[in-house]
């Protein structure tokens, strides 16, 4: 070591001074890796598994309210009501969804569904009159709890195909 003036001059390779484009060059580099990370979490699938647990699955049910019980009646518990729902038709895109484990769980339970919403479409359940009408309810349903959580409730208006 040298001293020059009173104040001392270090010298050789192993110098601790950092040189500032190598830690630009290393932020760069994490910012890329980050990036890409994140990038492969979107794009992988979710697995169906976690669709029963946090999303549920995405129903469509179609049937009209009824006062009869039947192997297709579902009890549904509306605003701490219950009214009987015959299923006509259930859809579900998820290929995981088994209809017949869904009428097993919600046909034989007082209730069977236990309806959430909108405050307007649970009243349009409640004063549906038995048998006049098919209903589409479109919603998600949570198998462990038997919730259905309606997104959009409309009438069924099935759509004849013109032949010619």
């Amino acid at each position: 070591m040298t001293t020059t003036h009173g104040l001392s001059k270090v010298q050789g390779p192993t110098s601790n001074v950092r040189n500032p484009q190598s830690a630009i060059r290393n932020s760069s580099r994490f910012r890329s890796f980050a990036a890409a990370l994140i990038m492969t979490g979107c794009l992988l699938p979710v697995p169906a598994s976690a669709q029963t647990m946090t999303g549920g699955w995405l129903l469509q049910l179609y049937g009209m309210v009824q006062v009869e019980p039947g192997s297709n009646v579902v009890t549904m518990d509306v605003k701490k009501e219950h009214i009987r729902f015959v299923i006509h038709n259930v859809q579900c895109a998820s290929q995981d969804f088994s209809i017949g484990r869904f009428y097993v769980e919600t046909t034989n339970r007082e209730p069977g569904l236990h309806m959430k919403g909108p405050e307007e479409w649970l009243d349009t359940l409640l004063k549906e009159r038995p048998g006049k009408r098919v209903l589409k309810l479109v919603g998600r349903y949570y198998p462990d709890s038997r919730v259905f959580i309606i997104d959009n409730l409309s009438q069924f208006k099935e759509e004849r195909k013109k032949e010619f």
